[in-house]
């Protein structure tokens, strides 16, 4: 069985933290002393003053990209406090774990530990489908302020990947010239220079705590083009990452334009039309697929030009080129790829 460690849950220390929630489309500003919601599509935001008071040690807003919520903790002047804010039902939920003994106002209400503030999103709930997940063996602390200073792709990639299933799907994206350079390498398969084009809509496309935007606010050099949506930017970016992993057209395309850098990873969960399955690959070449069918059907794989022939279920040695036929309710493993 293939299996990811990695669990994704970035976190910042600096105050004044901007913050996705997941499955809705506002983010919020962290302060230890106060919070604002702002929607991402339109000029809406609410602040709510947290009576709390410092010094302040510990401050941490983490989004839990896990439980889909965003998590706050750290010590006040008056002891230490945690609460979760999350979207369920319609609602936007701020649920407090633990608090002093006093409690803690939020704006004019007081809550005490384990009671919940709650008000309306006035968007549609996001129907979520089940969650693909990327990995590539990197284990170090999602420590927002250092992924942003190392450029990692083996850490940026996974984080925007996952993302991007968490939010509503938006029509034009910003940053068009970004992903025209972006899907220009996708497809010529040009693995050096899609590094580069990855790199270049990360930067420009989100501030460093991976909140998508239409302009590039830190003025890198980038072409400001103040035009399409943020949260276009990063489901779309979502859905081209994917691409360069598997791409389903005529023929099942395993690892089509692999980026150098990743020359080792997994990818979870992988839903196609009729299965679905894991990839595990190493030295940038496929090692190991285990599929899952819900159908019967047949898949015409592409492994790409080096492999001539791979084992069934550690029994069974077929050619390549041939399609591979599955029955509903079967599981495969695929190996030796030669």
């Amino acid at each position: 069985m293939i299996k990811i460690a990695n669990r994704y849950r970035p976190f910042s220390h600096l105050p004044g933290a901007e913050l996705l929630i997941p499955k809705t489309e506002w983010m919020v500003k962290i302060y230890p002393a106060r919070l604002i919601f702002s929607h991402m599509e339109k000029e809406i935001s609410v602040p709510l003053e947290v009576h709390l008071k410092g010094p302040f040690s510990g401050f941490t807003a983490m989004q839990d990209l896990e439980k889909d919520q965003i998590r706050v903790f750290g010590f006040s002047a008056s002891g230490y406090f945690s609460y979760v804010i999350f979207a369920k039902g319609g609602m936007h939920h701020l649920f407090l774990e633990r608090c002093p003994k006093e409690g803690i106002v939020f704006g004019e209400k007081q809550l005490f530990a384990k009671e919940i503030l709650s008000f309306p999103d006035p968007d549609e709930p996001l129907q979520t489908k089940p969650l693909e997940r990327l990995s590539f063996g990197n284990h170090k602390k999602q420590d927002l302020e250092l992924i942003f200073r190392r450029l990692d792709l083996s850490e940026i990639i996974p984080i925007v990947f996952m993302l991007g299933q968490k939010f509503p799907k938006k029509g034009n994206a910003a940053m068009p010239s970004l992903f025209e350079s972006l899907e220009r390498c996708i497809k010529e398969k040009n693995r050096l220079d899609v590094e580069k084009a990855l790199l270049n809509l990360c930067l420009a496309g989100f501030n460093n705590t991976f909140v998508p935007r239409n302009i590039d606010t830190d003025y890198q050099g980038f072409p400001l083009q103040k035009q399409g949506s943020s949260l276009g930017l990063l489901t779309h970016l979502q859905s081209l990452v994917r691409s360069l992993f598997v791409q389903e057209a005529e023929k099942i395309s395993i690892l089509p334009c692999l980026p150098v850098s990743l020359h080792a990873g997994r990818f979870k969960n992988v839903q196609m039309k009729d299965f679905v399955m894991d990839l595990e690959w190493s030295k940038k070449k496929i090692k190991r697929i285990s599929l899952r069918a819900f159908q019967d059907g047949i898949a015409p794989f592409d492994f790409g030009k080096n492999v001539e022939k791979f084992r069934i279920n550690r029994n069974q040695v077929v050619l390549a080129s041939a399609p591979f036929a599955f029955k509903k309710g079967h599981s495969y493993t695929l190996d030796r790829f030669h």
